[in-house]
């Protein structure tokens, strides 16, 4: 898609070129003149990076796809793309809910709740805390929970947290310690792992443990869609 808007800056269609003349109100009035010359391509190109570059940095998306295309070069290879659809997301959601009820499979459901969220890494997920949790007043007023992540090659971001996360954060970790209140564990024993052992909520998971749960729930609701939705099937293995 970059690509093609980069191909796009350099020849607009006609159905985007129209005269300067010709006055905003107009229904004839079309954004350029022309093709863009190479400083105002590199004026947009520069300005669509650092939005992509945001939106890493907070946690929306997890790479920039502008580092696919670079300095004017023909575009390398995207990798396969690895994500689901809302279609595909809601039935492994359901698949989820439709688990036996037990501690592994509240932990189970809790982690890719977490990780859809905040697209958090495995690594991440297993190693944060209740102390990365931190308040903050937004510009509405209204008291606000983030969650200060730190990531691959020690780099750092702020994850807002919806509210309905941090309430089942909240029901999640008191089921696992016994502690009510999210603010009191916060303050009490900020080493408290979001994601523990099923028998230890104060010993962590290894990330590679992470991993392989979420991948064998992914396979395992691949394996149960076979017969229904052979399409989202095989997305989702």
């Amino acid at each position: 898609d970059l690509a093609e808007y980069r191909k796009f800056l350099f020849a607009p269609g006609a159905l985007f070129v129209g005269s300067r003349t010709v006055p905003r109100w107009s229904e004839h009035w079309r954004p350029f003149e022309g093709p863009l010359a190479p400083r105002s391509r590199h004026a947009a190109e520069t300005i669509c990076k650092a939005l992509f570059a945001w939106l890493v940095q907070v946690g929306y998306l997890r790479h920039n796809p502008w580092v696919q295309v670079r300095g004017g070069r023909r575009a390398q290879p995207l990798q396969e793309l690895r994500s689901l659809s809302d279609h595909q997301w809601g039935l492994v959601r359901q698949w989820l809910e439709a688990l036996p009820a037990g501690p592994a499979t509240r932990r189970l459901q809790f982690m890719f709740r977490l990780a859809f969220v905040t697209g958090m890494r495995e690594a991440e997920l297993a190693a944060a805390r209740v102390g990365w949790l931190h308040q903050d007043i937004d510009a509405g007023g209204e008291l606000v929970w983030n969650l200060h992540v730190v990531g691959k090659g020690q780099k750092e971001r702020e994850v807002p947290l919806p509210s309905s996360l941090v309430d089942e954060l909240g029901q999640y970790l008191a089921s696992k310690t016994g502690q009510s209140g999210l603010g009191a564990l916060w303050e009490e024993a900020p080493e408290t792992p979001l994601l523990s052992a099923l028998d230890d909520a104060r010993r962590p998971m290894d990330g590679k443990r992470v991993y392989e749960l979420m991948k064998k729930a992914f396979v395992d609701c691949a394996d149960s869609l076979e017969g229904t939705d052979a399409d989202a099937a095989a997305r989702i293995e």
